[in-house]
């Protein structure tokens, strides 16, 4: 039940140049959930694009279906929650995220590029693309935080898992908002925006170091030295390599002798597991049914029923 992480079997100090690297690789590797913070915002700032015509096209959404390009991706996210945990373990946490960053670079491109002329293949584009969105949002959460907790040592991990999801989420809705208020009248060129950034943090994940622990569950003992040297600022041939990764081994046989759904449940019993999962399902409960994911999407609709003065994107 315990999630096994490298940084867990060492007990030296923290160096300066150690936590450098460790910070910097979970910040690259979180750069990944902006685009999902994108998808997040971008309903708040075409919503009303989509229910006027413009100069460019005269394609008009109704009401119902603009309401079904806001939602669609809450209904998707589960689809890529069920996944994430089964690619991570299989393909591992690095590879996850490329993947994750590889649909997402799809869905920007393909409401970047949607039809100007057939309102009913315009719809089906929008409707791909924000499904493709949701599967990113709903994926997105596992490997980073995963990635971040096997990387970080214990006396960083909790701040860079905090970081990893939810201050980008929001930075990437403040992202939308912001394109929203700096390009007002063209969305299409706004998800072509998003795209390219998100293809910037797919390119960024292919000079981070893959988990150490999912290296070693893998047997790829040698490149798992490597990214701990990397990660402890150590050479690779340093003794503490070598007993960090028996000790991710023996933590790996445990892990394998006690994965029976008896023993998760006999485990799950314990108030050091019961006790925080029941709190953070309470939190998370209370947070959607005070209806953040509306506020996120209608930010800017709201700004504008209500008569605020200034922009509503800025407002938002």
């Amino acid at each position: 039940m315990s999630q096994m992480t490298s940084m867990d079997v060492i007990k030296d100090e923290l160096t300066k140049k150690a936590a450098t690297v460790q910070v910097t690789v979970s910040l690259l590797a979180s750069l990944s959930v902006t685009s999902s913070g994108i998808g997040f915002g971008y309903p708040a700032i075409t919503s009303q694009l989509l229910s006027e015509p413009d100069d460019i096209d005269n394609i008009v959404l109704t009401q119902s279906e603009i309401s079904w390009f806001a939602s669609i991706t809450a209904i998707c996210c589960p689809i890529g929650s069920l996944a994430s945990g089964y690619l991570s373990e299989k393909i591992g946490r690095r590879k996850t995220l490329m993947l994750v960053n590889i649909i997402a670079i799809t869905s920007w491109l393909i409401i970047g590029f949607s039809s100007r002329q057939d309102a009913f293949i315009f719809f089906i584009e929008l409707m791909i693309g924000r499904a493709l969105i949701g599967i990113t949002i709903g994926m997105i959460t596992t490997p980073t935080v995963m990635y971040c907790s096997e990387v970080c040592h214990p006396k960083i991990r909790g701040r860079m898992t905090v970081l990893s999801t939810p201050f980008f989420i929001s930075f990437g809705s403040l992202i939308a908002y912001l394109l929203g208020y700096c390009i007002p009248k063209d969305f299409r060129l706004v998800s072509l925006i998003a795209a390219g950034m998100t293809v910037a943090t797919f390119i960024v994940l292919f000079f981070i170091p893959e988990s150490p622990v999912y290296l070693v569950t893998k047997n790829q003992k040698e490149k798992a030295r490597s990214a701990l040297a990397k990660l402890r600022d150590l050479s690779a041939s340093d003794s503490r390599i070598d007993t960090e990764i028996q000790r991710i081994e023996e933590l790996k046989r445990s892990a394998t002798k006690h994965n029976s759904i008896f023993s998760n449940f006999k485990e799950f019993g314990k108030p050091e597991l019961y006790q925080p999962f029941f709190i953070m399902t309470a939190f998370f409960a209370v947070q959607q049914f005070c209806g953040i994911f509306v506020i996120l999407v209608y930010a800017a609709q709201f700004s504008i029923e209500a008569g605020v003065a200034i922009d509503a994107f800025l407002s938002a």
